[in-house]
């Protein structure tokens, strides 16, 4: 069985869970596990190796490039307001 999960010492005394393959801390229902006890990440480890746990599908989305922010907006202009609201100054 190959291993894909493990624990690390994040800070002192606290732990983080981790994909091997990719160094990342897993994610679970949308929370990072990181910052337990020692025993609460092996416990997770020794979960996620037996299937009774899964982690959440990370979807890798690419950061806009300069060109595309300027396709979008050639001139790099903010639209102008043209709804005013007046004044009740008079």
């Amino acid at each position: 069985m190959v291993t894909r999960y493990n624990k690390r010492l994040q800070d002192e005394d606290l732990w983080e869970v981790y994909e091997i393959s990719t160094g990342r801390v897993i994610v679970i229902a949308g929370h990072p596990y990181d910052g337990m006890a020692q025993h609460e990440a092996a416990e997770i480890v020794a979960l996620l190796e037996s299937g009774a746990l899964s982690v959440d599908e990370i979807v890798e989305t690419p950061l806009p490039t300069e060109s595309a922010s300027q396709h979008a907006n050639p001139a790099g202009a903010i639209p102008a307001v043209t709804d005013r609201v007046p004044s009740d100054k008079s």
